[in-house]
C-alpha cells in the first residue's frame, strides 16, 4: 500500500489543542489488504475526545461511506503492561469488509484535549513518514495564535516551510512530497530517526523545562511515616554500613515497579507517602520518594530527566518534556555525586557499583539548572568477564572446561531478571551455544552455578564441560585445537551490511575481557613466551596477549569499545579495521604427538636415516619416496607417544599406511589399513587408502568390496568409482568397469583430470569398440591442458609413442610421468594385440621403480598375468 496523501493539522488554543488528520491510503496488491482495511486509532480518555468525522472507499471514482458506529470498537489493550505500565489509553479499532486492490481508503479524525502536566504550553513531536508505505504528499499545519513562541525543528531536509499571518493567528505549513517508507537500518540507533520528525515547544530553553519539572516534584505535605521510614532503614543498620545504599535498595527491591500513567501522570509523580503506602510505583515515583527518604536523612538528591532512546543525543531535541522518557536522581554524598536508578530492582553491590553509567545527558530538575548534565560514560566500565580453564590429563581423553563468565552493571541486571523469570538452567543453556560453536560435541559435567561478586553489582555463572573430540590432527602434524573469545566477538560483531546510511550503535558500550588458559599435566614446550598483539581504530580497541608455559598456553583478550557510534562515513574505515581484528579473536593451540621424552630419539633416528639416503644405503627415486620414509618415523613416534585418541590414531594409521604403499611395502599399508578400519569401519580416508592398496597387491574382489563401502555413504565419489573400475579391469571385468568409469566422468572436474578417460578409452578398445563415440560424448575442449593430455592424444590416435615419452620427459615429474606414459602405452600395445611389444613396456615401468603409482603397480599384474 502507499499513500496519496497524510494530511496532519494542529490547533493551538488557550489550554487545549486539537489534532484534525486525514489520509488516504491506496491498495497496491493484494498483500496490502490486510494493513490498510485495519484502521486502528488510540487516545487517552482522561484528557482527549476522538471525533471520526469520515471513512469512505473510493472505488473507480465512486464513494462508499464506510462510517458505521456497530462497526468501531473500543479497545483497552495496555500495550505497555509487559513494561509494568498502565496508561489507560483506549484504542479505536474499525477492520473494513470488502476492500479491493486499487481501492483508496480515506479516512479523517480529530484527536481533542491537551495533556494539563504541561501548564497550557504547546509541546507536540510528529512524524513526517510511515512505516506502512510510501507518502505521496505529507502536510503538517500548525495554526495558534500569533502571540505565542512556539518554535519548531525540522527533521526532514527535504520538508518546504511556509507561514504567515491571518487574524492573528500564524498558519506554519511544513510539506514533503515522495516520502520513502520509514525504515531502520539493523543496529540504528533511535536518534537516526530524528531526521524523520518534527518537534514543536512552547519551552524556550532548559532551564524553563527544569523550572516545570522542580514543581512537579516538589514534595507536598506528608505525614509522619515517611520520617519513620527514613529512621528505620538508618537504624537497621550498625556501621559502617552505608544508610544510603540501604535506602537505595529499599526503593528499588521493597517497592515494585508499577506506573498508572493517566493524563498527568505521565510526568508528574505521585506524593511520596503514597508511594510508600502502596509499595509500587514507576520511575518518577521511585525517585520521588527516594529524594523524600534521604532528605530526612540529611542527603541531599534531584531528580534527573534522561532519554534512555536518545541518551547522549538528547540535545538534538528542542527544550521540552517531550525530549525524556525516563527520571533518575542526582545523589550528592561525603563531596561526590552519584547517579543513581531506583527502578534497578537488580542491582547488587556499593553505591559506586550502581551508578547509572552510559545515560548521556540529562536535565536536573533544580532550581538555577540552565543546561543539560553531562552524565557519567560507560567507556571504562566492564561489562562481561570470561574465565576459561581447559584442563588435558589424558591426551586420549576429553579435556575438562571450566567457565567463569562474569557479567557488571547492566548486562548483570539482565541476566538476574532472566534468571528470576526463566531459571539459571534455561539461561545457562542459552550461554552454552556460545562454547557449542567451537565444541560441536562438548557434553555437560555439572549444573551450572550462580556465585555473587563481593561489593560489587556483578556475579559470575559457572560452568563444568567435557569436550570430547577437541584435538584435531590436521596432516598429521602435530595435535591442533581451536579457542574462540566468543565475548568480544559477540560485543564486537556488527550487522552484515556492506554501507550503512544510519549510524551503528554500539548497544553497550565498555570493556569486554576473555581469557583462555589450557593446563597440560606434563611438559609440552620447550621454553616460554609471550607476545602481543594490539589492533583497532577510532571506535574500539583490541589487544591479545599470548602467554605460554612449558605446561600452559593462555590467550587474553581485551576489547573497548570507545564511542556509543559508528557514524555512517567512518563505516568501511571501521569494517576494515574489523575484519582485520577478529580474526586474532580465536586461537589455534598447538601441541605435538610425540612427547618431549621421544623427541631426541627421533631426532637421532631421522638423522641417521638423513645420512642413510645421502649415502644412498636407502634408495629413493622420487621425492614421495624420500618424504614417505621421515612420515614412517614420525607417525610411528605419534602413535608410540600415547597422545592420539582412538579416532586420531586411526587417522594416523591411514597416514602411515600410505606411507608404507608410497616405498613399496603394501603388506604393512595393509595392516595398518586394517587396524583403522577395526576402530573405525566407515571411516572415508581408511576405505579410500584400503581399496587403493587392495588394487596394488592385485586383490581385485576386496578392493571392489572396499569401494562399494564407500559408495554406499557417498554415491558419488568420483574417487571410489575409479578404483572400482581399475579394479574390474584389471580382473577381466570390463562392463562393469566401463560404468564406474562413465559414472566418474559425470563430474566434469574429473574429466580435467583425464585418467578416467584414458582407462574408459582402453577398455572401450577393449571391448572391440570404436572410440569415435566417445570422443563425441567427452569432447577434447574438456580434456586437460597439460599433462596427461599427450597420453590422452596417443590413446585416441592423435599423436605417436614417441612424442608421447618426449613430453613425459620434458615434464616436471619426469619418471613419475615415464612410468604412467610407458604404463598406458603398453595397454594400448596390449588391447592392439602386440602382447611382446606391451611386455616390454611394462618392464620399463618397473624398472622406473616409482612404487608409489597405481601404474606400476598395475604393470606388475600384468607381467605376473603373462609370465
Amino acid at each position: 500500500m502507499h499513500y496519496r496523501i497524510i494530511d496532519e493539522q494542529v490547533l493551538v488554543g488557550s489550554n487545549t489543542m486539537a489534532e484534525f488528520t486525514r489520509v488516504v491510503r491506496v491498495v497496491n496488491q493484494a498483500a496490502g489488504l490486510a494493513v490498510a482495511s485495519q484502521i486502528e486509532l488510540e487516545f487517552d480518555p482522561s484528557y482527549q475526545a476522538l471525533t471520526l468525522h469520515m471513512l469512505d472507499i473510493v472505488r473507480a471514482g465512486q464513494r462508499v461511506p464506510k462510517l458505521d458506529r456497530k462497526r468501531v470498537e473500543l479497545l483497552q489493550r495496555e500495550k505497555q503492561l509487559e513494561q509494568r505500565i498502565y496508561d489507560g489509553r483506549v484504542t479505536v479499532s474499525i477492520v473494513l469488509d470488502d476492500v479491493r486492490v486499487g481501492d483508496e481508503i480515506e479516512l479523517a479524525y480529530t484527536v481533542s484535549g491537551q495533556n494539563p502536566v504541561f501548564g497550557g504550553k504547546f509541546v507536540h513531536n510528529a512524524w513526517m513518514t510511515s512505516h506502512r508505505g510510501p507518502v505521496l504528499l505529507y502536510q503538517t499545519r500548525l495554526l495558534a495564535p500569533e502571540a505565542r513562541n512556539i518554535r519548531y525543528l525540522k527533521g526532514p531536509a527535504d520538508a518546504t516551510v511556509e507561514s504567515q499571518v491571518l487574524a492573528g493567528q500564524r498558519e506554519t505549513i511544513f510539506r514533503r512530497q515522495d516520502v520513502p517508507t520509514l525504515r531502520s537500518e539493523p543496529g540504528a540507533p533511535y536518534a537516526a530517526l530524528l531526521s524523520e520528525q518534527l518537534q514543536f515547544s512552547e519551552f524556550a530553553d532548559w532551564a524553563e523545562v527544569a523550572v516545570w519539572g522542580e514543581k512537579l516534584f516538589r514534595e507536598p505535605a506528608a505525614g509522619p511515616r515517611l520520617a519513620q521510614k527514613a529512621e528505620e532503614l538508618r537504624a537497621a543498620l550498625t556501621p559502617p554500613a552505608d544508610p544510603v545504599r540501604e535506602t537505595l535498595r529499599f526503593v528499588q527491591q521493597d517497592v515494585r515497579y508499577f506506573g498508572i500513567e493517566i493524563g498527568a501522570g505521565t510526568h508528574k509523580p505521585n506524593p511520596p507517602d503514597q508511594v510508600l503506602d502502596q509499595r509500587f510505583g514507576d520511575c518518577k515515583d521511585k525517585v520521588s520518594l527516594l529524594a523524600a527518604l534521604l532528605q530526612r536523612q540529611g542527603v541531599v538528591a534531584r531528580p534527573v530527566l534522561v532519554s534512555t532512546r536518545l541518551r547522549q543525543h538528547v540535545d538534538r531535541m528542542l527544550p521540552s518534556p517531550l525530549a525524556f522518557d525516563h527520571v533518575i536522581a542526582r545523589v550528592d554524598i561525603g563531596g561526590k555525586t552519584l547517579w543513581l536508578d531506583p527502578t534497578r530492582g537488580q542491582q547488587t553491590g556499593s553505591l559506586a557499583a550502581r551508578q547509572v553509567v552510559g545515560m548521556g545527558r540529562g536535565l536536573e530538575l533544580a532550581a538555577g539548572t540552565m543546561a543539560l548534565s553531562t552524565l557519567p560514560t560507560a567507556f571504562d566500565s566492564e561489562r562481561m568477564a570470561v574465565e576459561d580453564r581447559i584442563q588435558v590429563g589424558n591426551f586420549t581423553a576429553a579435556p575438562t572446561l571450566e567457565s567463569r563468565i562474569t557479567y557488571r552493571g547492566d548486562l548483570a541486571e539482565g541476566y538476574r531478571e532472566a534468571i528470576n523469570a526463566q531459571g539459571l538452567v534455561a539461561i545457562a543453556d542459552s550461554l552454552t551455544a556460545a562454547y557449542v560453536k567451537t565444541y560441536p560435541k562438548l557434553r555437560r559435567l555439572a549444573p551450572a552455578a550462580m556465585e555473587t561478586v563481593a561489593d560489587d553489582d556483578a556475579f559470575t555463572i559457572v560452568q563444568r564441560f567435557a569436550l570430547p573430540e577437541f584435538w584435531r590432527f590436521t596432516e598429521q602434524r602435530v595435535l591442533l585445537a581451536d579457542i574462540v573469545m566468543w565475548g568480544p566477538v559477540e560485543a564486537l560483531l556488527p550487522p552484515k551490511l556492506e554501507t550503512r546510511r544510519q549510524p551503528l550503535a554500539f548497544v553497550l558500550p565498555g570493556i569486554y575481557r576473555h581469557r583462555v588458559r589450557v593446563d597440560f599435566a606434563e611438559d609440552v614446550y620447550g621454553q616460554t613466551s609471550t607476545r602481543r598483539q594490539d589492533d583497532g581504530d577510532a571506535h574500539f580497541s583490541l589487544s591479545v596477549v599470548i602467554d605460554g608455559g612449558r605446561r600452559h598456553a593462555e590467550y587474553s583478550t581485551e576489547v573497548r569499545l570507545g564511542v556509543a557510534e559508528v557514524e555512517p562515513a567512518q563505516w568501511p574505515a571501521f569494517a576494515a579495521a574489523l575484519n582485520k581484528a577478529l580474526p586474532k579473536l580465536g586461537g589455534v593451540v598447538g601441541v605435538s604427538a610425540v612427547p618431549m621424552a621421544r623427541t631426541d630419539a627421533l631426532s637421532a633416528e631421522i638423522k641417521v636415516l638423513e645420512e642413510n639416503l645421502r649415502s644412498q644405503r636407502v634408495k629413493v627415486v622420487t621425492q614421495t619416496q624420500a618424504q614417505a620414509r621421515f612420515k614412517l618415523l614420525l607417525l610411528t613416534a605419534q602413535m608410540d607417544g600415547g597422545r592420539l585418541a582412538p579416532a586420531l590414531k586411526a587417522q594416523a594409521l591411514v597416514a602411515r599406511g600410505v606411507a608404507y604403499d608410497n616405498v613399496g611395502r603394501t603388506d604393512d599399508a595393509r595392516q595398518d589399513f586394517e587396524a583403522a578400519l577395526a576402530i573405525d569401519g566407515k571411516l572415508l580416508e581408511a576405505l579410500h587408502a584400503a581399496t587403493v592398496n587392495a588394487q596394488s597387491r592385485g586383490d581385485a574382489e576386496r578392493a571392489v568390496a572396499l569401494a562399494t563401502q564407500v559408495l554406499q555413504q557417498q554415491p558419488r565419489d568420483s574417487q571410489a568409482l575409479q578404483t572400482r573400475g581399475l579394479a574390474h579391469y584389471m580382473a577381466g571385468r570390463v562392463p562393469e568397469a566401463r560404468a564406474d568409469w562413465d559414472a566418474a566422468l559425470a563430474d566434469r572436474s574429473v574429466l580435467r583430470r583425464g585418467y578416467p578417460l584414458i582407462w574408459l578409452a582402453l577398455a572401450t578398445q577393449r571391448a572391440g569398440q570404436d572410440l569415435a563415440p566417445l570422443a563425441e560424448k567427452y569432447p577434447a575442449s574438456g580434456w586437460p591442458t597439460d599433462w596427461p593430455r599427450p597420453v590422452l592424444d596417443a590413446v585416441f590416435g592423435r599423436t605417436d609413442s614417441a612424442a608421447v615419452l618426449r613430453a613425459a620427459k620434458a615434464s616436471k615429474m619426469a619418471l613419475e610421468a615415464q612410468t604412467e606414459a610407458l604404463f598406458y602405452l603398453g595397454e594400448k600395445l596390449a588391447v592392439e594385440g602386440d602382447a611382446a611389444k606391451a611386455r616390454d613396456q611394462w618392464r620399463r615401468v618397473l624398472d622406473l621403480g616409482v612404487v608409489e603409482y597405481v601404474e606400476y603397480s598395475a604393470a606388475r599384474q600384468r607381467l605376473a598375468a603373462t609370465r
